[in-house]
């Protein structure tokens, strides 16, 4: 199974330069090559609350940091992998990958909104309660009446 990367960023570690982008970052971007990564990417003046930064090198270049987090920018969810990297001349950086995960959040949200139905239709004791669509006056009248039995 191929893996899509969204984003891949290479840093250089203190500073947060961009070193090196991949093509689909280079295709969102005019040039990130360069400047503070926060500033590049995620359009801030300041370090990002979700920053891997720190917490890339706690456990050396062999053991990857994962996250989750949502871009300030487009709103989208994306998986992070960061691990340390040692560059040509021995000095250390700080690699990021991006994995695009907002079709997946959409789909976890919208499961828990059916189970969260399911669960008012089994109270309500309505046999297939979802299988036509109800507006939310109807809902509100059914959890009323669920209310009233209690």
């Amino acid at each position: 199974m191929a893996c899509r990367v969204d984003g891949l960023v290479d840093y250089e570690t203190g500073l947060n330069k961009v070193l090196y982008v991949n093509r689909a970052i280079r295709g969102r971007l005019d040039d990130a090559v360069g400047h503070r990564c926060y500033e590049a990417l995620q359009n801030r003046d300041t370090r990002c609350s979700f920053c891997t930064s720190d917490r890339t090198f706690e456990n050396g270049v062999d053991t990857p940091y994962r996250c989750e987090f949502q871009s300030p920018v487009d709103g989208h969810w994306y998986r992070g992998i960061a691990f340390a990297i040692r560059r040509p001349g021995g000095r250390m950086a700080r690699c990021d990958m991006a994995v695009d995960t907002i079709d997946r959040k959409r789909f976890e949200q919208r499961l828990a909104y059916t189970r969260k139905m399911e669960n008012i239709g089994a109270l309500a004791g309505a046999d297939g309660f979802l299988q036509k669509p109800y507006s939310l006056a109807d809902l509100s009248r059914a959890m009323r009446a669920i209310l009233r039995k209690r």
